[in-house]
């Protein structure tokens, strides 16, 4: 089960938990004022009801689809919605392949309403951008993330190898923080092995995005 499916449940449970919560304490007051201004339970009554009935569907559909998903982009709502299942963040992998070339590639999933987006590219042994990753399409089933895309040189120079890769997050008591699998070329039966780890501080995480702090991350994980 995709688990970013929980987003829709809770955001629909919470909008009618919150629109029959006011009806409930509002309408009986709202009535009486309302009847009280048709003078009766008239056709001017009727009208007012069909208005705030109006009013309440626009008001259910704002929360489901406006203003309940943007709160769960924060993270710790995330989190909470999310539980074990949480793998946002940005993980380092390394890739080894069957003739021992070795390569370390830097992922990122990030929040993107009731979803994510991943991007990922891969250094050099200079710490350099070797290749930007193009995802052409991507599922998470449970603790399983399938993914295909095609590689992409920073210069935009080069071929464009396309592979699709398997990973499975570590099953924890709380948020995964490494993943395993593998990767295989279009048109290849040879595969290269993955393993990652997620940065969970936020200095890595910053010092990945500069060249000159760049080693440091790379050196310690890849050790």
């Amino acid at each position: 089960m995709n688990p970013y499916s929980r987003f829709r449940l809770v955001t629909n449970f919470l909008a009618a938990a919150l629109v029959a919560g006011g009806l409930c304490a509002l309408w009986p007051a709202a009535s009486g004022m309302l009847a009280a201004a048709a003078g009766g339970v008239t056709a001017a009554y009727w009208a007012g009801v069909g208005i705030a009935a109006l009013l309440t569907v626009t008001g259910s559909l704002l929360l489901t689809e406006a203003l309940l998903p943007a709160l769960f982009q924060w993270s710790v709502l995330r989190k909470l919605v999310l539980g074990r299942d949480y793998v946002e963040g940005t993980w380092l992998q390394a890739e080894r392949g069957p003739s021992g070339t070795e390569r370390l590639t830097v992922m990122h999933l990030r929040a993107a309403g009731a979803g994510y987006e991943l991007s990922a590219y891969s250094l050099n042994q200079d710490n350099e951008i070797e290749s930007n990753r193009i995802i052409a399409w991507s599922k998470l089933d449970g603790p399983v993330l399938s993914c295909a895309y095609r590689t992409l040189m920073p210069d935009g120079a080069g071929n464009q190898a396309q592979f699709t890769s398997e990973l499975m997050f570590e099953q924890r008591r709380g948020a995964p923080r490494s993943v395993a699998g593998f990767g295989v070329a279009a048109g290849s039966t040879r595969r290269f092995q993955i393993e990652g780890v997620k940065l969970t501080r936020w200095s890595e995480r910053r010092r990945l995005r500069k060249l000159e702090q760049r080693g440091e991350v790379v050196a310690h994980y890849w050790n």
